[in-house]
């Protein structure tokens, strides 16, 4: 006897929207945005704003670009995966690929030619962030916690507060750690 599977996703195959067991996202311009956890009547509080690429090159806080693909290349039920290919204003080539699952993402990023940071994270609430070094901040955006990346290059750093929990694990060896309040 065989059982439908009871995963809760969906996803869109342009990735406008993609809702799986405990998030949602969206891809946006061959960016991730509009990260929000899943309560289990389905309704969405927001965490993440978007998660980009950040260096000189590209003025810190945008991805301004063309986007050259997104393709969607499987979707569920265990995972969805998709890959996008962006060039940036800046002649920056960047290639993502997603592995969602219904309680994680994985996020795989290169860019030629190299650039400083693949994984900037704006954060939509408040909450306080602790690292591998072992210390902690509190995100609230008053800019007085900005001594929090000085310490070494940690290989994780997790954000949480009473909403959410998000972990972040480096797949391959970091090069940096920056943080800005």
């Amino acid at each position: 006897r065989v059982h439908p599977h009871a995963s809760r996703f969906e996803v869109a195959e342009d990735g406008s929207r993609l809702r799986f067991d405990t998030y949602a996202a969206t891809l946006a311009q061959g960016t991730l945005a509009e990260l929000s956890v899943r309560a289990a009547d389905g309704a969405e509080a927001p965490v993440l704003e978007k998660l980009i690429v950040s260096a000189k090159e590209t003025g810190w806080s945008t991805e301004d670009g063309t986007l050259n693909s997104l393709a969607c290349l499987a979707r569920g039920p265990v995972r969805s995966v998709f890959r996008a290919v962006k060039t940036l204003k800046s002649g920056h080539r960047i290639e993502r690929t997603w592995y969602f699952y219904g309680d994680r993402f994985e996020v795989h990023s290169s860019s030629e030619p190299k650039l400083g940071s693949l994984t900037r994270a704006t954060y939509a609430q408040d909450a306080t962030a602790v690292n591998e070094s072992g210390k902690s901040v509190r995100m609230d955006g008053k800019g007085d916690g900005e001594d929090f990346s000085g310490k070494g290059t940690p290989a994780w750093y997790a954000v949480y507060n009473a909403q959410f929990r998000n972990a972040c694990l480096a797949l391959t060896k970091p090069s940096g750690f920056t943080y800005w309040d």
